[in-house]
């Protein structure tokens, strides 16, 4: 019913207003990937940058070697090349460096010291004036560096000559990889730490959010009646509006109790009226009178059946927490007073709580007590525990009186019905008495809250009444 839509809508709204976490999650994840690729794309090109620095710088060291070797060389008319000077650069005296060099002509070909027993490529032909500066490959894993000059001797004759600087890319790849390994781990560092900044600024952004979620879930346990505190003001209309349709609820319930109480009162007195001036026409036959009755007694059920469902319906959204082990003292004591000579003893956990309105708890647990209490044997056993895997509240009601049968529990579940053993409570000389409304009470406020109720045998030799409420 009604109960069972607001329930559900409760439901959906708290599981929204417990989203923050899952919303903190989808920023700093959605961050993250943003954080990530920039400083990979920042990574990317400082990286390609270092690169082409550092083939430029290779570049001008090749060409510094050059005129190095140029300034030193020596051709004479033959085209036979000579080394004027000393050498006295350590990798290019030390065989196997990695940085070479070689001059040749027509004739003749010079090899630094570094060059004996390595595998060099041949000079190139390289016209006069001509410069060729090539970078590694699969091919050619060498930086290389070609220029083509012309020499010209004392006579005036000039001579060809190409001179070659070769460097090994190995101290090239050392440099380029330890600005890698630099590079990539402060990038990383940055990462966490933006990744860490980043959630700190979100927790803080989204932080709003938690205290209204906190601030219904006190309404949800009954500790408050609405949303209480400092929110931004992009969020302050959202929680103006929750607060207004709180206190028109609020407004609503009461109103809405207030009229049916006055119409409760109000067709009390008619109707009483009306029974007692049957009652005292005694020249009415007994078949009209008893028609009559009869009709007074439906009026009577029905306007009884539609006040209570239409009291189930103005319950609280969000009940309080009811300790379950005070009202059931609380009733004890009640039963006690009017039946003393009934054993009335109880198990439970002291802890258990009941979420609801607790008019209802005692309304439920106060009917099935006094039934027991009333038609039992003069002994009632009352367990309460919660359900294997936690997720029910288990309310077991025992009595020591003749039990129910089996064909007769659909026909004392309707209103206005009562049975015919003591077990139940319902006797058929109190059919007169009363309308049979307790187990239907009990019935539909157990179907309001989502739970179940069953009568089956006692151990007591009674009858059995079992209830499971689902914890909220």
């Amino acid at each position: 019913g009604a109960r069972c839509e607001f329930t559900k809508t409760t439901e959906v709204s708290r599981n929204m207003l417990k989203s923050p976490a899952s919303l903190r999650l989808r920023l700093l994840a959605s961050g993250g990937i943003f954080v990530l690729l920039a400083l990979l794309s920042v990574g990317f090109a400082l990286d390609r940058s270092f690169i082409q620095t550092t083939e430029k710088t290779l570049a001008k060291r090749l060409d510094v070697y050059f005129y190095y070797a140029l300034a030193n060389l020596e051709v004479d008319v033959s085209g036979q090349i000579s080394f004027s000077g000393e050498i006295n650069d350590p990798q290019l005296s030390l065989p196997g460096s990695g940085l070479y060099i070689q001059a040749a002509t027509n004739t003749d070909i010079w090899q630094s010291p570094s060059a004996i027993a390595a595998d060099l490529p041949l000079v190139p032909e390289t016209l006069p004036g001509q410069s060729d500066y090539l970078t590694p490959t699969k091919q050619h894993p060498w930086y290389q560096l070609v220029n083509g000059v012309v020499w010209e001797l004392d006579d005036g004759n000039e001579v060809g000559m190409r001179v070659m600087v070769l460097e090994h890319p190995a101290a090239a790849e050392q440099i380029i990889s330890s600005f890698r390994n630099g590079l990539y781990r402060w990038l990383g560092g940055t990462t966490i730490l933006l990744l860490l900044v980043q959630w700190l600024l979100i927790r803080w952004g989204l932080y709003p959010l938690a205290e209204i979620s906190d601030s219904v879930a006190a309404i949800e346990a009954g500790d408050a009646s609405n949303l209480d505190g400092n929110f931004p003001d992009e969020l302050q209309p959202l929680t103006d509006n929750i607060n207004l349709l709180l206190a028109s609820e609020e407004r609503n319930r009461k109103q809405f109790r207030h009229d049916l109480d006055a119409l409760a009162h109000g067709l009390k007195t008619p109707l009483a009226i009306i029974s007692a001036s049957l009652e005292s026409q005694a020249q009415d036959s007994f078949s009209k009178r008893g028609t009559i009755q009869s009709a007074l007694d439906d009026m009577q059920q029905l306007i009884s059946r539609h006040l209570e469902v239409a009291s189930l319906s103005t319950r609280k959204l969000h009940g309080q927490r009811i300790n379950i082990a005070t009202q059931l003292e609380r009733i004890k004591r009640s039963l006690k007073t009017i039946y003393p000579d009934v054993g009335i003893s109880s198990q439970i956990d002291s802890s258990l709580v009941f979420r609801g309105d607790e008019r209802d708890l005692l309304e439920l647990l106060g009917n099935l007590m006094e039934n027991a209490c009333k038609y039992g044997g003069g002994s009632v056993e009352i367990n309460v525990a919660t359900s294997a895997d936690g997720s029910q509240l288990v309310f077991v009601i025992d009595d020591n009186g003749t039990g129910i049968s089996t064909d007769q529990i659909d026909l004392i579940m309707r209103r206005g019905v009562r049975g015919e053993q003591q077990g139940a409570g319902l006797r058929a000389d109190e059919q007169r008495k009363g309308h049979g409304l307790g187990l239907s009470i009990v019935q539909h406020l157990v179907l309001a809250y989502q739970g179940n109720l069953s009568i089956n045998s006692s151990p007591l030799g009674g009858a059995r009444i079992t209830i499971k409420l689902p914890i909220v």
